[in-house]
């Protein structure tokens, strides 16, 4: 789905998802838009910064000066009167004055303006997305959609695919920037826009200046879900990691009047969990704030020509440029009852780290904490407050591929090899996975030691894994009967050592051609909320020491996702 994907996440933005939650078990109260780094030049802009005159006169020549935009100082006061929400006019002068404070941090200045601010209802903004993804999905992406969503435990079988995507997507009320019609939109019921937090503001208005500057459009290009998410994490996570630096001289008091954070309305619930932690990914990214340290706004600006390929280097900044893959080649060994399908032009979808790290969570979420796949939630959820993709089960990766398969009567499965950097990391994560299936109603089937099935309402169908060395093979089809029709060398290891398969799995002729799919590339988004979660450590129950889940890891939930409050960022 990676057309659809593209235009999705160019129409409903270049967003910020507020990304920061609590340690389970510690009341930690942290501002919503907070990212960390290093203080500002004067603890309030940066030197890029023109010194404005006391009468806050306009410019002779307002060329190149930072700081100043349309009217407007970053120091200078606007009238406005946001209890009864935002008229056009209003709007219109916050967002100069906002343009101007976000160019003292960002060291850029808005050489074509301001995009114009429009107003979209939320009725519309769902009709739209899910109109796009109507008309750019082909049959073959849709059956192709549906193999690699169940494949990663994600979306079941038994459920549409593309339906749940266009549900994900337009969960949240938005404000959002796109670059391809260079304007900016509040989604909204009135024709005033209420909820509105400045720091979102700021996010959006980050973006229209990277628009102004850099290719951003180039990340819809990047064909995989992995892909993708390296490089729209430089693209989100610069626009975060300022809206930090924004929101820091709002609880100052750094800025000329009091920054505009309204009470938080009732969180949207979340409808898929593994779908916005994915996207949630782009919005966390150390390798910002590590550059930012290193070299200033002028390294984060190199940056937008040289996006990091894979999400394990948007994870750990001193991997960047020296991060390899491995080689994954699986040969096409369908029998005729079944064919490769794929979504755009790539045959095949790269998860990545932080996908895989994604679907292992989302349980924890999905279940308010009463359930967890992982060795500890701690560690994605750490002390400072940010979210860690790198978990233990995920950190050995080293490459992955999915592809997808359907028959004659469009039912579908899938073959998902997966590289690691050791054969103990591999282990992890197969073991990982299969408690993952457990979670979604899969149990081993009869005979077999690493084939399951499943009969839910969600899931109806059978996956083997198996784990050679540094290589974990996963297939998936209706039955059991079926898998060896989707992948003929896949091991069906039966608990009869006698009788078993001694297949591995793992094909080595390469047919890499064709196709994309891949990701859920939109970043959804929101401000955050405060909140606690359980002192679980992580075990398979996920139990709190208090006696069971309760609000605080509800709170932390919504802390992680942003979704606090009614004017959230898509």
């Amino acid at each position: 789905m990676r057309r659809v994907v593209q235009l999705l996440a160019v129409a409903v933005a270049l967003v910020a998802l507020g990304a920061l939650a609590v340690v389970p078990g510690a009341a930690a109260p942290v501002d919503d838009d907070t990212a960390g780094g290093p203080a500002l030049a004067d603890g309030h802009v940066g030197e890029c910064a023109v010194t404005p005159p006391s009468d806050h006169a306009d410019p002779a020549n307002p060329d190149g000066v930072i700081g100043w935009v349309e009217g407007y100082w970053y120091n200078e006061p606007v009238s406005v009167t946001p209890d009864d929400g935002f008229n056009q006019s209003e709007l219109d002068r916050l967002a100069r004055r906002t343009a101007a404070q976000v160019e003292s941090l960002r060291c850029l200045d808005y050489v074509d303006g301001l995009p114009p601010l429009q107003t979209i209802s939320r009725d519309q903004y769902r009709e739209n997305v899910a109109g796009q993804v109507e008309n750019q999905t082909t049959a073959e992406g849709e059956l192709y959609e549906n193999a690699q969503y169940a494949a990663r435990m994600t979306i079941g079988s038994e459920v549409d695919a593309l339906e749940a995507f266009v549900d994900a997507q337009a969960a949240f009320p938005a404000a959002f920037y796109r670059p391809d019609q260079d304007y900016m939109a509040f989604v909204t019921d009135d024709e005033t826009v209420e909820g509105l937090r400045q720091s979102t503001l700021a996010h959006e208005l980050v973006h229209a200046l990277q628009d102004q500057y850099f290719d951003v459009g180039a990340i819809f290009e990047k064909p995989t879900n992995d892909q993708y998410l390296a490089a729209a994490s430089v693209v989100e996570s610069d626009a975060q990691f300022f809206q930090g630096q924004y929101t820091a001289n709002c609880n100052s008091g750094s800025w000329a009047d009091d920054c505009i954070t309204p009470a938080r309305g009732t969180p949207p619930e979340i409808p898929n969990w593994a779908i916005a932690l994915n996207q949630q990914f782009q919005y966390t990214s150390p390798l910002i704030e590590a550059t930012y340290e290193e070299g200033g706004t002028e390294a984060i600006d190199n940056l937008f020509g040289n996006f990091p390929e894979t999400t394990t280097e948007s994870i750990y900044p001193d991997r960047f440029g020296e991060f390899e893959t491995a080689d994954i080649t699986v040969e096409d060994q369908s029998g005729s009852a079944w064919r490769r399908v794929q979504s755009g032009n790539l045959s095949y979808n790269t998860i990545g780290q932080a996908g895989m790290t994604a679907m292992f969570i989302a349980p924890y979420y999905e279940t308010d904490g009463s359930t967890n796949v992982v060795s500890d939630i701690r560690e994605f959820i750490p002390q400072r407050g940010v979210l860690d993709y790198g978990i233990p089960e995920t950190d050995g990766w080293r490459g992955d591929k999915l592809y997808g398969y359907a028959d004659d009567a469009n039912e579908t499965g899938a073959v998902w090899e997966s590289a690691w950097d050791s054969s103990t990391d591999a282990e992890e994560f197969a073991s990982t996975y299969e408690a993952l299936m457990e979670h979604r109603g899969g149990t081993l089937a009869s005979g077999y030691e690493n084939v399951y099935t499943f009969d839910t309402e969600e899931y109806d169908m059978a996956a083997a894994v198996t784990q050679t060395d540094e290589r974990v093979l996963i297939v998936t089809a209706p039955t059991v009967e079926e898998l060896t029709g989707v992948h003929e060398s896949v091991s069906l290891q039966s608990t009869d050592t006698d009788d078993s398969d001694s297949d591995t799995g793992n094909g080595d002729e390469s047919d890499d051609s064709g196709g994309d799919e891949s990701d859920d590339g939109d970043g959804s988004d929101a401000e955050t909320d405060d909140g606690e979660t359980s002192d679980d450590g992580g075990s398979d129950d996920g139990s709190s020491d208090d006696g069971g889940p309760g609000f605080g890891i509800l709170a932390a939930a919504v802390a992680v996702l942003g979704a606090g409050f009614w004017l959230a960022r898509r």
